[in-house]
């Protein structure tokens, strides 16, 4: 039968050990000084034990000793016994001293109670730490339990945590059966566990672990930083060697995820497939640029903007506007913000950039320093149905929040264009590249406008992760429009982030500039596919079915981010290039304008491509 100690119990229990071992201490402590001579000290020898244990019970108390639970005993602890022990014999010594000026007290004793009580208070809970988790329990517990056998790739924190949380275990999920790392790690120990070999001898690792009766049944990844260059490799033969591969929980997520009974493995992030180095980004300039300033976001409830809303927050902007036409969407983000950032000021706006007369309102009303236009639709097949609806939101939508901010004198404008307005072939290329030629010809001396091109975003609303993951979840097919299409793809963080650096760089000689963010080496899209079913522990093509459906209306085989007859010019930043600007006047501009307002107002959709498209040829 077990019995259940009560917490308060339980500190009761370790306080009273703790000073049994601050009363044995003080007589061990005179012992080994005076040794046979003990009687010489015998007639003080009680009153100068009782003072030792009272002072040890107020430090104990100071620091909490009593509160550590101690199967969690770790090295940090010896730090808050060095200063429990300090205390302690600095205490003792000043009661001593002021009772009888240490008369006849050997002074040495001080130093060795010291260094004793450090001792003795730290090795009972080590003791005990051990037996709760390491071969010393096994030795008194028979079980048949066989845990998963796994093989650890990347040393992290996180692997070292995972593994400490293992050991606590009385029946643990997984047995780490190695490590693979850096040819100089190979041989060393992480908590035990010893480093057998490189990351890139995976195959070999596996082979010989096979032999001996110890394939490992998954792979896990425990540093993707360290080994991103190595993933698709691994990703690979893991595939080939049919075992899973996961990556090991970050230590936000061990926190919430480790239990006694489980470890909850994490697929390996989309993102690292996308074998790009950690952009370098300059915070300074960046912070310089929002801190202190308002800012207004269009589509601030969307993928982009609103990871503008909070990538500016982070860098303390005084005051933030959120604009946007869902209601659910900029709830989600008000809410979101304020929760996060208590002091920044959130205002949100309910409102469709396609009505000039609102926009107008909002910006007459409110002070702002710098406007990131995000709102569009974008949905390439969905526009090329709507065209209309594109027109509207797109070059509309974008001339009604240009013209307004440059009314209030902001200091910049920054526009979220795409590399589909590179040569458009879809609609929503025509529409996005007719708005950068508004922005091109809009800018004065006291607004500078930013015009941001970029591809696809990884996890954005309507993009194809989101679809592939949910079509894997659903048993498939995954559906893709070609065998051989590709795209720049960006994570959303990562493409914000060169959006705040383009934005801050430092102007050349045109009031309004064209960057085009560095996207890495172009994704094929069969690629991602196959690899996001490998990453689900599943087999392409056997577990998860793979259909070639064509390309829809408006798509291109492959997205380029300049023209053949573009060359970028390089800035300050290494993975933002300046492209040059559309040689379209403002004449021409207003002059196809009007042409396509009036066939607006006739509803006349044909008309209004044919003028978009001439447009469009600037």
């Amino acid at each position: 039968m077990r019995v259940f100690i009560t917490p308060s119990a339980k500190s009761v229990i370790s306080l009273s050990i703790d000073l049994g071992i601050a009363f044995t201490v003080a007589v061990v402590g005179v012992y080994l000084r005076l040794g046979n001579d003990l009687h010489i000290y015998i007639n003080d020898f009680i009153n100068h034990d009782a003072i030792f244990v009272l002072s040890a019970l107020v430090s104990n108390f100071v620091f909490n000793i009593y509160r550590g639970i101690w199967r969690y005993f770790n090295p940090e602890y010896l730090i808050r016994y060095f200063k429990y022990a300090t205390l302690t014999v600095l205490l003792f010594t000043l009661i001593l001293f002021f009772t009888n000026r240490l008369e006849s007290f050997p002074r040495s004793v001080i130093f060795i109670d010291w260094g004793l009580l450090i001792l003795a208070t730290a090795a009972p809970r080590m003791l005990y730490t051990m037996y709760r988790v390491s071969s010393i329990k096994a030795i008194f517990r028979k079980s048949s339990y066989l845990p998963n056998l796994v093989l650890i790739v990347g040393v992290s924190r996180s692997v070292e945590v995972l593994i400490e949380e293992l050991k606590r275990m009385p029946n643990p999920p997984y047995r780490i059966v190695g490590i693979l790392d850096n040819k100089k790690n190979i041989g060393r120990l992480l908590s035990g566990i010893p480093i057998i070999n490189e990351i890139k001898n995976l195959r070999e690792v596996v082979e010989n672990l096979t032999n001996k009766n110890q394939r490992p049944v998954r792979i896990l990844v425990g540093s993707e930083a360290h080994i991103s260059g190595l993933l698709q490799d691994l990703i690979s033969i893991s595939k080939e060697l049919a075992i899973p591969i996961s990556r090991l929980p970050k230590l936000t997520e061990l926190s919430h995820n480790i239990s006694g009974a489980t470890v909850a493995l994490q697929p390996i992030a989309v993102e690292d497939l996308l074998r790009r180095s950690q952009r370098n980004l300059n915070f300074a300039e960046i912070k310089l640029m929002i801190t202190g300033k308002s800012i207004l976001v269009t589509g601030a409830g969307g993928s982009i903007g609103s990871e503008i809303v909070r990538q500016c927050a982070q860098f303390e902007a005084k005051e933030i506007h959120l604009l946007d036409s869902s209601e659910f969407l900029l709830y989600e983000i008000e809410q979101e913000c304020k929760q996060k950032f208590a002091n920044i000021t959130f205002n949100a706006h309910l409102t469709d950039i396609r009505d000039e007369h609102d926009v107008s309102a909002i910006l007459d009303k409110i002070d702002v320093d710098i406007v990131f236009h995000a709102a569009a639709l974008k949905h390439v097949p969905m526009l090329e149905n709507h065209k209309l609806q594109a027109i509207s939101t797109n070059i509309i939508g974008t001339i009604n929040v240009v013209k307004a901010a440059l009314k209030k004198h902001v200091e910049k404008i920054v526009f979220i264009s795409t590399d589909k307005a590179v040569n458009p072939l879809s609609f929503m290329g025509l529409t996005k590249k007719v708005a950068e030629l508004f922005c091109s010809i809009s800018s004065n001396e006291k607004t500078k406008i930013s015009i941001v091109r970029f591809g696809n975003v990884l996890g954005s609303n309507g993009s194809v992760v989101p679809l592939f993951e949910k079509q894997i979840a659903s048993g498939g097919p995954i559906t893709v429009t070609h065998p051989e299409a590709t795209r720049y793809f960006m994570t959303i963080p990562e493409a914000v982030g060169l959006v705040l650096q383009a934005a801050a760089l430092a102007s050349p000689s045109h009031k309004c500039n064209t960057y085009v963010l560095n996207m890495g080496e172009p994704v094929k899209i069969l690629d991602l596919a196959e690899q996001m079913i490998t990453l689900a522990g599943l087999k392409a093509y056997e577990d998860i079915k793979i259909e070639f459906t064509g390309l829809r209306p408006g798509e291109k085989l492959h997205e380029i981010l300049v023209t053949e007859h573009e060359s970028l010019v390089n800035t300050e930043s290494n993975d933002i290039y300046l492209a040059p600007l559309s040689k379209i006047t403002r004449k021409d501009f207003n002059d196809a304008m009007e042409k396509l307002n009036k066939g607006l107002e006739t509803r006349d959709e044909k008309f209004c491509e044919e003028i978009i498209k001439i447009l469009a040829r600037f």
